[in-house]
Parts: structure tokens; C-alpha cells; sequence
């Protein structure tokens, strides 16, 4: 049994498998495009989901399709309460400020929100929509940032291992958001998500000219490996 964490890409926008020893987790199974455009990789959907987390039920970040693949009757699922339609998935609800301890590791609910003040152009998640999560697992620290803007609130996401923070700009904060965001929270790693209209160049480059200096840009179907 491996003693080391996998988080693989999965989607251009914010889907990411966790796989620890026996358990898989997936966080915000969906995509923007056409699913034959995705690129998603298919020999990693072979085993069914222990947990699923949900940040909001935009189709960027869950698809009906896709739980029926990962999910089955013993799949645990967290996601706000509107995120999915109880008819078609049965879901438990979290909101901010919730912290959730299932088979051995530990999720913390946090905010996601666009501002007014906040670089995204479409203000699609006011506050209580969708949230974030902390994953503590082998005692690593996985922050999950969800669709937000930098808000107060990243400001008590403490000793993160890694932060998975968006990049767009348009639904989310941009690149020099998150490398606001990367001051507050203060991550041992960055990996950039939801980047549909920002190139991989741009995003490196605007990392190395800010002295982030520790980040992995994740190609669809690339992992990171992290040890205990």
C-alpha cells in the first residue's frame, strides 16, 4: 500500500482526483465544453469514488454523466445544498464553516465568492452559492479554492500543503489575484486551475516574475505525488 498522496488533473476547469492508499476522492467532477473536447482521462474513472466533493452546481464542476460513472450506492457526496437535485443523487449539504471527519480524514468547508471589487467580469457566485474545502489527509493539507475572487476569508486557510487556486478571470479571480491569494495563504505548492482563457506560458511567466517560486502547472491527466 503507498504511503504517498496522488492528485491528478482531470478537466481544464477544477475537477482533481485524490487517491491515498485504498481511497479515492474526487472534487468537482465536471467540465465546461463537450465531453469528447475534454480530455479526460479515462483509465482514471476505472474505480468508483469513496467521496466526491461538489464546490457548486455550475456544470464546470459537476455533470450528471460523470457522477454515474465515479459514483456508486457507496460513494459518500458533500456539496452545498442547491448544488445537486436530491431526486437525481442523494447528497449530504455543507456550507461554510462546517468540518467533516469520514473514513480517516478530515474537510473543512470554506467560503467561495466573487467580490465587488474582485477582477472576475462575471459576477456568477455571490456569497452562499458555492464554498471551498481543506482536505487533511496523512496529514497534508489540500485547499481546494472553488470559483471565488481573494477573499478576507483565505486569510484562515492555515498550513496548507497545497492550494489549488483559480486563474481565469472571468468567472474567478485572475492570475494576479491568486498570486495575491498565494501571500495570504502561504502554500508549500500553487497549481493553477480553471485557466480556459489564460496560457500555460502566461501563467509561468507571471509566477516567475512574482517570485512564486514553488507551483506545478498540471496538464490534463498529469499527477503530483506527495509524500508524507
Amino acid at each position: 500500500m503507498s504511503n504517498t498522496i496522488r492528485l491528478t488533473r482531470m478537466s481544464r476547469s477544477s475537477w482533481f482526483k485524490i487517491e491515498y492508499q485504498d481511497l479515492i476522492i474526487h472534487i468537482d467532477p465536471g467540465y465546461g465544453g463537450l465531453y469528447r473536447n475534454e480530455g479526460i482521462p479515462q483509465n482514471e474513472l476505472n474505480r468508483h469514488a469513496d467521496i466526491v466533493l461538489i464546490t457548486h452546481g455550475h456544470q464546470d464542476h459537476v455533470r450528471l454523466e460523470m457522477l454515474d460513472l465515479i459514483a456508486d450506492k457507496n460513494t459518500i457526496i458533500y456539496a452545498p445544498a442547491e448544488a445537486l437535485d436530491e431526486t437525481a443523487y442523494h447528497h449530504k449539504g455543507v456550507v461554510a464553516g462546517d468540518i467533516v471527519e469520514v473514513q480517516g480524514i478530515s474537510i473543512q468547508v470554506m467560503p467561495a465568492y466573487n467580490t465587488p471589487e474582485g477582477h472576475s467580469t462575471k459576477k456568477f457566485h455571490p456569497p452562499g452559492l458555492g464554498v471551498a474545502y481543506i482536505i487533511e489527509i496523512a496529514g497534508k493539507r489540500i485547499y481546494h479554492a472553488g470559483d471565488t475572487d481573494i477573499i478576507k476569508e483565505m486569510e484562515t486557510a492555515n498550513h496548507v500543503d497545497i492550494a489549488m487556486l483559480p486563474v481565469g478571470g472571468t468567472y474567478t479571480m485572475d492570475l494576479g489575484e491568486a498570486i495575491e491569494a498565494v501571500k495570504l495563504i502561504r502554500p508549500q505548492l500553487l497549481i493553477p486551475m480553471h485557466e480556459r482563457e489564460v496560457s500555460l506560458s502566461k501563467i509561468i511567466s507571471a509566477l516567475d516574475e512574482a517570485h512564486v517560486i514553488c507551483y506545478a502547472i498540471l496538464e490534463v491527466g498529469a499527477s503530483h505525488i506527495i509524500s508524507k
